[in-house]
């Protein structure tokens, strides 16, 4: 992450927050969305604003991650995909965290908010 820090600026912010307890879960449900934050970021502009913010929380057997990433028009139409990636995190959470999780995908003129809780508690 360092390539994206500038001089006095820092163009990626991240928070790993744990309470310590003991949890797992299924593998590769957030990386879709950190390897889509990535590709569409729009880095290297003149704003000191981060590009990138990713908040990975978890507390009392509940996963809270945030990813939020500014992009422009002309990334996502370069860099469009078949958008499969984000189709099958929805049917994995379904399947593996029925009725225990909640996806939310938000896009406005510039920015794509992504929010995914998923209750670990058996």
């Amino acid at each position: 992450m360092d390539r994206f820090a500038g001089s006095d600026q820092k163009w990626v912010r991240s928070s790993l927050n744990w309470d310590g307890v003991d949890v797992q879960i299924s593998p590769m449900l957030i990386q879709p969305f950190l390897e889509n934050a990535f590709k569409f970021t729009q880095f290297g502009s003149d704003s000191a604003e981060p590009r990138l913010e990713i908040d990975l929380k978890v507390a009392e057997g509940v996963m809270n991650f945030l990813v939020k990433n500014s992009f422009s028009a002309e990334q996502v139409a370069a860099n469009q995909g078949t958008g499969s990636g984000i189709e099958l995190v929805r049917q994995r959470l379904e399947s593996i965290y029925p009725n225990r999780h909640l996806l939310k995908i938000e896009t406005s003129k510039n920015l794509c908010c992504v929010l995914l809780m998923i209750n670990l508690n058996n």
